[in-house]
């Protein structure tokens, strides 16, 4: 492996901002939480209904 100069690490390292302060507006909507709520739990209850079609045909 070759040798690195010694200002290897001051040259080539990438070179970061920092973040800064966003402040989220305050009037923010959650309109999109409810479809995604009723999409996440129409899910679970398809699940849960082939889950228990599933045991039923079992026995």
């Amino acid at each position: 492996m070759a040798a690195r100069p010694a200002d290897f690490g001051r040259t080539h390292m990438a070179k970061f901002k920092p973040a800064g302060s966003r402040k989220a507006s305050p009037e923010r909507s959650n309109k999109s939480a409810i479809p995604c709520l009723i999409l996440v739990l129409s899910g679970i209850a398809l699940i849960s209904f082939l889950f228990y079609l599933i045991l039923k045909s079992g026995s």
